[in-house]
């Protein structure tokens, strides 16, 4: 990369010293405060059944627990049973209350024991109708909060109110939306009666079929209840108390109350205390009413004064919100509840250094995580792009800091495993679901972090309201809510169903353009994209390559071009490109329209793909945009495979789409397009594996799982004679780098500059060998182009529509189609270079090329989403337009390093029948044969400079001694291999042009 200046690069490395272990440290504590008590339970665990064995000790108490999920309880002597009270809060709940309240009394427990107080505000009819008819059914009572109740409605102060008319021992929190299990209550009551002062129920959001966000929440859920908090109970750390399925012996929460009143910043006023008063109310306050998760404060709030805490057996089954909206604003309040937290005992510090530590540093966990892994990631990023050399400091800390990220994705998966009750072959996919796009889970839970900081800085406290529908039923039931066949949605996202048929759901919105209309569109961008692909195709020379293609692979013949020794390229693309020569002839203008012809083909076949996947509308925006990407210009007019191969590999994933319509003819297709596909380039390979990768995570047919490997073996058959060939050339690469004499031995290592590479290619920085133009002003408009292109990426699963209302209400859409293009984005570019860690170097930013086709995709599906956004709209598509024209500028003025036709043409221009011309190394002889147009000379063909002997040198001595003039073309060499020095002995040098890999010399016979 260009030499970014002295100054700029100690401040960037500064940035990066600085932010690498700000960031780090904190991210490393965070997960180790994590995973220490994982750790030591784990340790503690295998020691116990070790003794166990090795010296009969009885297990400990966790041990010897029964799982009541199993259907067995600890404790069966119902004698000893504490009276128990249940508040259910319940605002807005007409749905799904009945669900909750009908579990609560099939729950074993003795009635004369049980009390159940469901909380209602005075202005929610809806629930209040609900709860009149249950009442004709169940012995609950209901408890409307009085307007005047001092503070602002919500939950706490429903519950503080509630707290006031209780007489039970125990005191139970039961939101509206769960199904509790039928043993907690009992469990719970036997628990806080013998050993435990508050106790916490296992939750699990039991509706991961209504989504990808609802499978990430359920394992998030499982990856807290079943590794976590376990953990935190077994080493004494705080418990980060739920805000449902608790229960309190009530001398703890009147203890609580007390203390809060006691304080200096007793939520009551004198005005408050006198309307209390008036009416005969204590003044209960157990529950923070200013805390917005009252739930995780007073968890804390129990710890610090060393309250003993249970963890129960049973299992309440919850719902997790389904749109996106709801979900960000349930976390935006759980953020914000617990900021809120931090700040408040910052003004009221614990007692101990112990506690103050743990309080503080449970507060600001759930921000610590996700701001710190975007923070060494922007790090990382930083690094990669500025191409500046990171220190070993920062490369251990970034490596840590990696490791622990894939540490957590493990947990999390192993978190959902814990859970599930799928199928096996569906869990599998589920669960490598939620380990490989948990990165992407965290990007919303940084949008809501953003979003509570905002709101904490505007002090907007007030509690928002989270929709339920009774998606956490087991079983169908008219009078329970909303039945799980009510909404028909995907694993992906709403897409219809767990299969491929992507196209048989509704998109988002559908935006079809009349047939006259979009062929019309199409015609113009079509004809935009050759004249752009034409223009200036014999601009520059061509480079090595691309005259040994046109010289050789694909002149010779066929026969003779389907395997080359040293040419790992599959051989479709030279039998068609000879094929068209043969009419066309081997210029430069007749050889390189091929290529253009299908660029311009892939820009139809992105229409047609993004047309499938989508619509029309994103499908015309995603032509455009190839249309006028400059990478995808230089490639198109490039005499080598890369055109064809892209064409082809959308042209197989459009023939994947189709293969659900369960015909002979689309199976016929794409087994067709895709063995092309092979046979034009080796890593087609990877982007069949994409293929492979995503139908196992999505696909749930059995059917046509069958027709695939059905396919797979046809194609494997057809593909097997070019695996052999691939076969011989990597053993032999493993083995024998020369003795293979394959032509790979030029790919750099693997690095993060690769990467790097890649991606401003992707955005337009004009780095296509052999054209060049590292310019500062291109550089910083692909910058901006990148960073444009992943927000506008981030509207193509996220859709802005008006509500009835008015209001621009936000959905999380299309992650079946979203998560097809990432696999295909994702796999071709990392499993190469993986690969390239593993066996030997074979990943190279251009081979990647078709994978920004699924970027540009989506970048077409975000603009089209933002239809009710037109200034971001406008804003993104001028970002992109501006940087285009500019990366394109920078492109049509950039150099190529290979200039064959300038530095060949000028020794033709001048030599004579007579001179002698040497050409080093020998075969370049190719490239100056194809552009020479001089007389006819002797000529001497030299090894390349590593390997000139002296005998070589000898001989070039007595050749030379022939001619009066002797010209010299020369690739790639090293002076110190002594060729000048010979002919200095004889000649002298008159004329030297030397362009960046390519120098010629004139010698004349020395006049002495």
């Amino acid at each position: 990369m260009m030499d970014i200046g002295a100054s700029f690069y100690q401040v960037v490395r500064a940035v990066i010293v600085f932010g690498t272990i700000f960031f780090g440290v904190i991210w490393t504590l965070t997960n180790f405060y994590n995973y220490f008590p994982l750790a030591q339970r784990f340790a503690d665990r295998v020691f116990e059944r070790v003794s166990r064995r090795v010296f009969g000790q009885s297990a400990d108490r966790e041990a010897e627990r029964v799982d009541s999920r199993d259907g067995q309880d600890r404790h069966t002597d119902t004698d000893e049973l504490p009276s128990m009270a249940i508040l259910v809060p319940a605002y807005e709940e007409a749905e799904v209350v009945a669900n909750s309240i009908q579990s609560i009394f099939e729950a074993v427990y003795p009635s004369e024991l049980l009390s159940v107080m469901v909380l209602v505000e005075p202005d929610d009819v809806a629930t209040r109708d609900v709860l009149d008819r249950l009442s004709k059914t169940y012995p609950f009572e209901t408890v409307v909060v009085p307007a005047d109740y001092p503070g602002e409605s919500n939950k706490p102060r429903a519950l503080n109110y509630g707290f006031e008319f209780v007489e039970s021992d125990v005191v139970g929190v039961v939101d509206a939306e769960v199904i509790i299990g039928a043993s907690l209550l009992e469990e719970a009551g036997h628990t806080l009666v013998s050993e435990a002062d508050f106790a916490l129920s296992h939750l699990d959001m039991v509706n991961e079929d209504d989504g990808w966000l609802n499978l990430l929440f359920r394992a998030e859920y499982s990856y807290w209840y079943n590794l976590v908090i376990p953990s935190f109970e077994h080493v004494g750390y705080p418990i980060p108390l739920g805000g449902t399925s608790c229960f309190f012996r009530r001398g703890v929460l009147e203890d609580v109350s007390d203390a809060r009143i006691e304080a200096d910043d007793s939520p009551w006023s004198t005005a408050d205390r006198q309307w209390l008063s008036d009416r005969g109310l204590a003044g209960y306050v157990p529950w923070d009413p200013s805390n917005v998760t009252e739930d995780f404060e007073l968890g804390l709030n129990l710890w610090t004064k060393d309250y003993e805490f249970a963890f129960l057996d049973a299992v309440t089954n919850e719902e997790s919100p389904i749109e996106l909206k709801s979900w960000i604003e349930q976390r935006t309040r759980w953020k914000k509840g617990k900021v809120y937290t931090f700040v408040q005992y910052l003004d009221r510090p614990p007692e101990t250094l112990r506690q103050r530590f743990h309080i503080y540093w449970q507060s600001l966990l759930p921000h610590l995580g996700p701001i710190n892994i975007a923070g060494l990631l922007f790090v990382f990023w930083l690094t990669t792009m500025t191409g500046a050399v990171p220190s070993a400091l920062v490369k251990g800390i970034l490596s840590l800091g990696l490791t622990f990220l894939v540490l957590v994705a493990g947990l999390y998966a192993r978190g959902y495993w814990i859970v599930s009750d799928k199928p096996l072959p569906q869990r599998l996919q589920r669960t490598c679901i939620v380990a490989l796009s948990l990165f992407f889970y965290w990007i919303f839970q940084w949008l809501a972090d953003v979003r509570a900081i905002l709101q904490t800085y505007r002090g907007q406290f007030h509690w928002t309201k989270t929709a339920h529908l009774g998606r956490n039923l087991s079983e169908p039931d008219l009078g329970r809510g909303i039945r799980p066949t009510d909404i028909t949605v995907s694993l992906l996202g709403t897409d219809a169903n767990d299969s491929l048929d992507i196209s048989a759901s509704a998109a988002s919105v559908d935006r079809t353009i009349p047939r006259k209309k979009r062929l019309g569109a199409l015609a113009v961008v079509l004809v935009v994209a050759m004249a752009l692909r034409i223009g200036a195709l014999t601009r520059w020379s061509l480079w090595l390559d691309e005259i040994y293609t046109v010289t050789f692979r694909a002149a010779v013949p066929i026969g003779e071009l389907l395997v080359i020794p040293w040419d790992p390229h599959p051989p479709l693309y030279f039998v068609l490109l000879r094929l068209w020569m043969s009419v066309a002839g081997q210029t430069q203008f007749g050889a390189g329209l091929f290529s253009v012809v299908f660029s311009v083909a892939t820009v139809g076949m992105v229409y047609l793909l993004a047309g499938r996947l989508y619509d029309d509308l994103t499908g015309l925006v995603a032509a455009s945009l190839v249309t006028v990407s400059t990478m995808h210009i230089h490639f198109g007019r490039t005499i080598r495979m890369y055109s064809l191969l892209t064409f082809l590999i959308l042209a197989s994933w459009y023939t994947y789409l189709h293969l659900p319509e369960r015909n002979r003819w689309s199976a016929l297709t794409y087994l067709v397009v895709t063995i092309a596909m092979l046979y034009t380039h080796v890593y087609a390979v990877f982007v069949l594996l994409a293929q492979h990768g995503y139908t196992l995570l999505t696909e749930s047919s059995r059917e046509f799982k069958r027709r695939w490997i059905a396919l797979q073996v046809a194609v494997s058959l057809l593909y097997l004679p070019w695996v052999y060939v691939l076969s011989q050339q990597v053993l032999g690469q493993v083995a024998d780098a020369e003795r293979a004499g394959t032509a790979i031995s030029w790919i750099p290592a693997p690095s993060t500059e690769l990467l790097r590479d890649t991606f401003l290619m992707f955005a337009g920085f004009p780095s296509y060998y052999p054209i060049f133009n590292d310019s500062w002003v291109a550089w910083g408009a692909a910058l901006v182009v990148l960073l444009t292109i992943n927000v506008t990426i981030m509207f193509a699963i996220v859709n802005y529509e008006p509500a009835d209302d008015g209001r621009i209400e936000y959905h999380l859409v299309d992650l079946g189609r979203g998560s097809l293009l990432a696999m295909f984005f994702i796999v071709p570019i990392a499993v190469p270079f993986v690969l390239s860690y593993v066996l030997f170097p074979i990943y190279f930013p251009r081979y990647a090329l078709a994978a920004s086709l699924p970027l540009l995709v989506l970048v077409a599906r975000g603009l089209v989403n933002l239809e009710y956004q037109p200034m971001w709209r406008a804003v993104f598509s001028v970002v992109l337009v501006a940087g285009a024209i500019t990366t394109g500028v920078g492109y049509y003025a950039g150099d190529t390093v290979e200039d064959w036709d300038g530095s060949v043409s000028d020794v033709s221009a001048n030599i004579s029948p007579d001179d002698l011309l040497v050409i080093q190394p020998f075969w370049v002889e190719n490239d100056v044969t194809y552009y020479y147009g001089g007389p006819a000379v002797e000529r001497m063909m030299l090894p390349a400079s590593p390997d000139v002997t002296a005998t070589d040198r000898s001989l070039l001595a007595t050749k030379v001694s022939d001619h009066e003039t002797v010209w010299v073309v020369r690739y790639q060499t090293d002076d110190s291999d002594g060729v000048l020095g010979t002919l200095n002995q004889t000649h002298d040098l008159r004329y030297t042009r030397e362009d960046e890999l390519i120098s010629v010399y004139r010698f004349e016979r020395a006049s002495r």
